[in-house]
């Protein structure tokens, strides 16, 4: 099977539009159909964002071989998540029949930054956020990630002893477990070993794989010691590190292992500095601002 059919395979198996492919890769519907009518062949670029976007290996989708993951390719464990908050909307409005249209007029806002937002361009504010809230029911918390799960009431009830109870259907990413899964494999991590590398007792450690999402204090020793930023934990985005630079990240790994007077001490020094630098900066500042006058038309001869 060649490219173009791989495409239209996968686009209607994940039950895409042409026009909705095309809104998630920045081209026209036209242009998606001539991919698919093997008219026009993808450039490398498009070819890594249809990668990402169906979740197949490079040599799948180029007809190389039957095999949709590499054996090795842990990343078939979840789907991208470069953006999370989209893919639950796109697939809220494909389960209750909705348009993006349909959708923009529950929301108040028109259809083009609906789009932006289902495709990952615009990051909603937190009163839009409470709008889609609202409608979809999805707590807050899940569409922003800080949980992997959540549940709404249906209309429909069960008899339970004699007592009509109330269904509820529940919606769910595992991105946090199998990025933690991911990373304990990558990182040799078992049970053996977890006090030690990760600084969690083994019964916490196994809670957060089979049982819970982690305290915000039990990330942050996840992301200190894989070298991943939050958001990379908990599914936000598929970039691995903050922002930080190297030695940023250098100096919070050795800060994380100092005694607590150790970083009082660093953490005053710290601002201390920062004062130091910024009175600094405002003397070179001003000192050139001299230099200028002085060779200016205006200045004393």
């Amino acid at each position: 099977m060649d490219i173009s059919h791989r495409i239209k395979q996968l686009r209607i198996e994940q039950e895409y539009t042409q026009k909705q492919l095309a809104d998630k890769i920045g081209l026209t519907p036209k242009m998606i159909s001539f991919y698919e009518n093997g008219e026009r062949v993808p450039p490398i670029d498009i070819l890594l964002k249809l990668v990402q976007i169906f979740n197949v290996s490079s040599d799948y989708l180029l007809g190389n071989t039957d095999e949709r993951h590499p054996a090795k390719d842990y990343e078939w464990r979840y789907p991208s998540v470069s953006n999370r908050l989209g893919g639950i909307l796109a697939n809220y409005r494909r389960t209750n029949n909705l348009s993006q249209k349909d959708f923009s007029q529950k929301l108040n806002i028109n259809e083009k930054l609906y789009n932006d937002i289902e495709c990952g361009k615009y990051e909603p504010t937190l009163q839009l956020l409470k709008k889609i809230s609202d409608i979809t029911e999805f707590d807050i918390n899940y569409l922003t990630g800080a949980t992997d799960h959540t549940s709404i009431p249906s209309d429909e009830t069960f008899n339970l002893y004699g007592k009509e109870v109330p269904i509820f259907y529940t919606f769910g990413d595992s991105h946090f477990k199998t990025r933690l899964e991911e990373l304990c494999l990558q990182n040799s991590i078992n049970q053996s070993n977890v006090e030690k590398r990760l600084g969690l007792s083994k019964q916490d450690f196994l809670d957060i794989q089979w049982n819970r999402m982690p305290t915000l204090s039990e990330l942050l020793k996840l992301s200190y010691a894989f070298c991943v930023s939050l958001d990379y934990l908990i599914g936000k985005t598929d970039t691995r590190l903050s922002n930080l630079s190297n030695d940023e990240l250098e100096l919070i790994l050795n800060y994380r292992d100092c005694l607590p007077h150790f970083k009082e001490n660093i953490s005053k020094r710290a601002k201390d500095l920062s004062i130091e630098s910024i009175q600094e900066k405002i003397g070179h500042s001003v000192a050139a601002d001299e230099s200028l006058k002085q060779t200016g038309t205006d200045s004393p001869k």
